[in-house]
């Protein structure tokens, strides 16, 4: 498996060549002329029209002009080399900034008709002519910088031959880079095949890197958010969308070709991809080997790279390129750091440590050929895409083996996980591993209950055989179960045909499981009626939801063979109790009064229906209604009805029997089945007659359970 691994390596880095280093020494130009009669295209192939070139600074020449004998102000520039660090005939460097004419003629065999020629890497704005026709035009070309418009892309084109003799005109126009023109790679000539083929094998290239990237990112982000534990294949798949864009932005530049966006946000994207990649990485190797890489240095890459990158979001391209210089010593410091680690991992020998030390190294080389290739300091193409690729093949055998073990890991798992359920449950209690829970383990928390209970299930029993019963029961708990956890619950137990979740999620120290309880209560109702419509059931699955807010107990019980996970407290109880009173005011949701102080009230529809004593309590409790998921007819009725209701209750509350009778009867005539405005009528009129003791505050002693 490793020997396969590594042959694959070196393939792919013996053909990360630059198609420049491949090639014979070539001839070069002299003043302006290269002599290719003696070249033999169909044998020795492309070539490179290297050498000393024309060059007319600040002036935009055309075929016509040079047909003229006027004074053009000539001088010679070597090509592949910037303009900017080359000197004129004063000995006095060019400007980065400005535009200028290239010439070049070629003297090529008689016998040959027709060639192509392929302009790759170039950063300017340029025109280029062939014999007078002008073939190529990249960008906008202009005396100044705001009538140029660069674009970086590769171009290639085919043109007929005349006597043996060809004539290159190249005009271009720098206002953007530090670099100006034929920085690396340069002009290729060859047979329309070949330069066919180059171009498109350079692309196909580009293709391929960008497809395992995109395709690997994506996995490890699929990975990730289905198992939220593995933090490294996150990151992981950070670092492979980085380098998919890197890829993109870099070369043949694909992204200007298929997006034709700006020349200067392809350059911010170049960088900050690189500059973001690397604190990246180190994240994943920290997630990795956490006591070789440390925490502190992870955290000065992490800001370093952070700057580097606002540096580039907001400055002006022109002076992006100084960036480098840092990043060079950032590279250094990791470079060293990294040795370092892997040294530790080497010695203490950990899983997978060869062969990611190998990988590292290897990624590590290729950010530095990349930094020094960018810089225009040497022509061997980018390289960086290559070596991570060359890391990721190298470390699938180590995570072979970690999947090896898992299995064996999981198996242990999940003869814990028979004894012990909920997810949210272990978090509660600081336990990571399920295999760390013990009996007896309890915490306090201030959570959101939830009980629900089908009231016509005995209804619906009789309609159905044991087996039949059973798969209707699963059927409807695994409905009920998606907006629970959609909205950050989990559920405690099923007792019988009940349901009692709990509520946990904090944000900001914000207590968000009042909202997410409800949220889901609504969810549940919604979801019922698409079951009872599926089912088609004689009698309708009505159920009823009580919700309380308080401080609970959670645990574990039972014995050292079985244990089971528990919420226990006054406030189950009492959100068991609100539960039952559902069937009695005939709502669907019922909350008590600390759940409603936690919610919004904007975000549903709310009214408050009474205040109770429940069995076995003392206190009185303010119960709320959720009408959201009434049908839309009666949610309407229950908006436009309201405030009357509410001004009765109030008129309730105050002992104005009459005032209160003549509200609720208002309201009614809204919504006539009102169950509640009912009820509060026969109220009114029973304690007209028999009035409440002193101390009455409005509560309604409830006797059942």
């Amino acid at each position: 498996m490793r020997v396969i691994i590594f042959v694959i390596i070196i393939f792919f880095l013996s053909g990360c060549q630059s198609e420049k280093s491949t090639n014979e020494v070539n001839p070069l130009a002299e003043k302006g002329v290269v002599d290719l009669s003696q070249w033999d295209f169909d044998t020795k192939g492309k070539i490179y029209l290297d050498g000393e070139w024309e060059f007319y600074w600040q002036q935009l020449l055309t075929p016509r002009d040079f047909a003229s004998n006027t004074n053009k102000n000539q001088d010679w520039i070597q090509v592949p080399n910037a303009w900017n660090d080359q000197l004129d005939k004063n000995n006095k460097p060019f400007p980065a900034f400005g535009y200028s004419t290239f010439r070049l003629k070629i003297i090529v065999p008689p016998q040959q008709k027709k060639l192509s020629i392929r302009l790759s890497d170039l950063r300017d704005a340029y025109k280029l002519w062939v014999n007078q026709e002008l073939l190529i035009e990249s960008g906008v070309v202009g005396k100044n910088k705001e009538n140029t418009i660069s674009r970086i892309d590769s171009k290639m084109t085919t043109f007929p031959l005349v006597n043996g003799q060809v004539e290159i005109v190249l005009q271009i126009a720098n206002y953007r880079s530090d670099k100006s023109g034929f920085i690396r790679g340069g002009v290729l000539l060859g047979k329309e095949e070949v330069i066919q083929k180059t171009h498109v094998n350079s692309i196909a290239v580009t293709l391929f890197l960008c497809g395992c990237y995109l395709i690997i990112g994506l996995y490890h982000l699929l990975f990730y958010q289905m198992r939220r534990k593995n933090q490294g294949a996150f990151y992981f798949g950070i670092l492979c969308v980085l380098i998919f864009i890197r890829v993109l932005t870099t070369g043949d530049k694909l992204l200007i070709y298929w997006t034709n966006i700006p020349t200067f946000v392809n350059s911010k994207l170049a960088y900050l991809s690189v500059y973001a990649a690397l604190p990246i990485f180190f994240i994943y190797l920290k997630s990795i080997f956490p006591k070789e890489i440390k925490q502190q240095f992870v955290k000065v890459v992490l800001r370093f790279a952070g700057l580097l990158c606002l540096f580039i979001f907001l400055a002006p391209n022109t002076i992006s390129h100084y960036t480098f210089y840092p990043f060079r010593v950032l590279l250094l410091f990791c470079t060293l750091y990294v040795v370092y680690a892997m040294y530790f991992v080497l010695r203490r020998k950990k899983n997978g440590g060869v062969l990611f030390t190998i990988g590292i190294l290897i990624a590590v080389a290729t950010a530095w050929n990349d930094t020094i290739y960018e810089s225009g300091d040497n022509t061997s193409g980018f390289l960086f895409p290559f070596g991570i690729l060359a890391f990721m093949l190298l470390q699938t055998s180590f995570l072979a083996k970690v999947f090896a073990d898992n299995i064996v890991r999981i198996r242990l798992l999940s003869e814990t996980f028979k004894k012990f359920v909920p997810e949210q449950f272990l978090r509660r209690l600081d336990e990571e591993d399920s295999n760390e829970i013990e009996l007896g383990v309890a915490r306090e928390e201030l959570l959101t209950i939830s009980f629900s209970d089908i009231r016509s299930f005995s209804e619906i029993s009789e309609q159905m055989t044991s087996q039949e019963l059973l798969v209707f029961l699963n059927e409807f708990f695994e409905r009920m179960d998606d907006p629970i956890h959609d909205n950050h619950g989990f559920i405690d137990k099923y007792i019988g045909d009940s349901i009692m979740s709990v509520f946990d999620r904090k944000e900001d120290d914000n207590n968000k499981h009042a909202s997410d309880s409800v949220r889901a209560a609504i969810g549940m109702h919604q979801i019922n009626y698409d079951f009872f419509q599926n089912r088609k059931l004689e009698i309708p699955i009505r159920f009823g939801i009580g919700i309380h807010t308080g401080r609970v107990i959670l645990g574990t019980v039972g014995s050292a063979k079985r244990m089971d996970s528990t919420v226990i407290g006054d406030s189950v109880n009492l959100a068991s109790r609100l539960e039952s009173l559902t069937k009695y005011y005939d709502a669907q949701i019922i909350i008590s009064e600390s759940t409603r102080n936690l919610i919004h009230s904007d975000d549903f529809y709310i009214r408050q229906i009474d205040k109770v004593v429940v069995k076995g309590k003392s206190n009185i409790v303010a119960v709320y209604e959720i009408f959201d998921a009434n049908p839309f007819e009666i949610k309407k009725m229950k908006v436009e009805s309201l405030p009357d209701f509410n001004q009765g209750l109030n008129f309730y509350f105050d002992k104005k029997w009459d005032d209160a009778i003549r509200c609720f009867q208002k309201s009614l005539k809204i919504y006539s089945e009102d169950k509640v405005a009912k009820m509060y009528i026969e109220r009114c009129e029973a304690l007209r007659l028999s009035p409440p003791e002193d101390g009455w505050q409005g509560e309604f002693i409830y006797k059942n359970k």
